[in-house]
């Protein structure tokens, strides 16, 4: 069935002779072959020992097969919600609100003034007019004690008022605070007053009381932010043979995280990070053929070799994904080499570099970040010099050479010869010259 569509099927035969003749189809079939094998092969998830989830009930004990250190995302979580829990309510005061509520006091002052001083009411009338008034709710009570104040009394009261309800402003007034500050209220009154001009002025002051601090949601946000932030990530150490699980004991979220630490766990499918593979496939298949295209024509123009390249890169990354991350150190035992070797036998030795570079790439991507920082971290330890275990040897110091040894006595000997070949000869030939000891050893 093959053969007879290789044979009569003209659509195939335009798509051969179009990827062998045209370098932009071929390069097109390149690299989506390429990239869609190794992007394969990047998403590929060995099986996992476990299949456990939050909550569920482990069936039975699980070691940890090696060493591993991870930040814990939900460790890490909990610290952050404990710091922003710490952080109190940012609050901020309104100065608007002194200004109205003093504004609202003189205007109920001036409209009772007007009251009192009106000559042509009775008082009676006076009791009627202060009980309509809208810039302040006068009781009858409170009416007859305004009417009955002498104008003494009356002038100190509307003195005062103004900087008693700034001072009970001046402390800050938050909404629970609110009632208790109306009910000592008369406090902030002069001691001197007589208890009706207490009882007016403390009126008067709480109907002109609210809450002028308030809670500032924006400020509580940053605040919490800057208190998330400033937690350090949780790190945890799973040293090989501790239990991760135990038997009959209901999985938890830190479990979870050091099964899938230590490759024990698949962690779901993950569509940003799998188109993430899918693109970089495709960029380090295009980056391999435009090289080959260029330095590698030979093999770029033969199918077979174009087949084993792929296939070489395919297998590669096929096998360091089924390694890592569950033995990462396994890998490095892996025959890479081999196919390094096989490749710049039968194909070439530019296109089997480019390929293992393309290949190592594939790998540093798949590679867990805990063991890239512990290599990274044990080189800068020995550039630092910092003990890594085992015998400590002292570092030789390069001894002074005596002024008269014989390195020493060479190297001035050395010295004059070359001083010595940069004079001219005496026999008037200036464009040739001859080191100083030959003209000692002619003369």
């Amino acid at each position: 069935m093959i053969r007879r569509l290789q044979v009569n099927d003209p659509r195939l035969s335009r798509v051969r002779a179009a990827i062998r003749m045209q370098p932009r189809a071929r390069a097109t079939a390149f690299v989506l072959i390429a990239g869609l094998l190794t992007a394969f092969a990047l998403l590929f998830a060995p099986p996992a020992t476990v299949t456990y989830d939050v909550g569920k009930v482990a069936d039975r004990a699980i070691r940890a097969p090696r060493s591993v250190s991870f930040v814990s995302p939900s460790l890490t979580g909990a610290e952050r919600d404990k710091a922003v829990a710490a952080v109190p309510k940012q609050f901020a005061t309104d100065p608007a609100i002194v200004v109205g509520a003093s504004s609202r006091l003189n205007s109920a002052i001036g409209a009772i003034a007007r009251v009192r001083s009106d000559a042509v009411q009775t008082r009676d009338q006076k009791l009627s007019s202060l009980a309509r008034l809208t810039e302040a709710q006068i009781s009858p009570a409170l009416a007859v004690d305004i009417v009955d104040m002498p104008p003494l009394e009356w002038d100190q009261l509307a003195g005062g008022l103004d900087s008693a309800l700034r001072t009970l402003y001046g402390q800050g007034i938050r909404a629970e605070q609110l009632d208790a500050v109306k009910t000592d209220a008369v406090k902030a009154l002069p001691g001197g007053w007589t208890p009706r001009q207490k009882n007016v002025g403390a009126e008067l002051i709480r109907q002109n009381l609210s809450a002028n601090v308030n809670v500032d949601q924006q400020a509580t946000i940053l605040a919490q932010q800057d208190a998330r932030t400033g937690v350090v990530p949780v790190q945890v150490q799973v040293t090989a043979g501790e239990v991760v699980v135990r038997e009959g004991d209901v999985v938890t979220a830190l479990q979870v995280e050091k099964l899938r630490a230590l490759g024990l766990s698949n962690q779901g499918v993950d569509w940003r990070s799998a188109l993430g593979l899918i693109l970089w496939a495709g960029l380090v298949a295009g980056v391999l053929a435009l090289f080959m295209e260029r330095y590698a024509t030979e093999a770029w123009r033969d199918d077979p070799k174009m087949i084993l390249v792929i296939l070489s890169l395919f297998v590669t990354t096929l096998a360091s994904r089924a390694l890592l991350p569950a033995h990462p150190v396994l890998v490095y035992y892996a025959p890479f080499a081999a196919v390094a070797m096989l490749l710049t036998v039968l194909v070439g030795g530019r296109t089997a570099l480019a390929t293992q570079i393309a290949a190592a790439l594939h790998i540093g991507i798949i590679s867990p970040r805990d063991h890239r920082s512990r290599v990274r971290d044990g080189r800068r330890r020995g550039d630092r010099g910092e003990y890594r275990g085992g015998p400590r040897v002292p570092a030789r110091r390069p001894h002074p050479r005596p002024r008269g040894s014989r390195r020493g006595r060479r190297g001035r000997r050395s010295q004059r010869n070359r001083v010595g070949a940069s004079r001219v000869r005496g026999d008037g030939d200036s464009r040739s010259c001859v080191p100083h000891s030959d003209r000692l050893r002619a003369a």
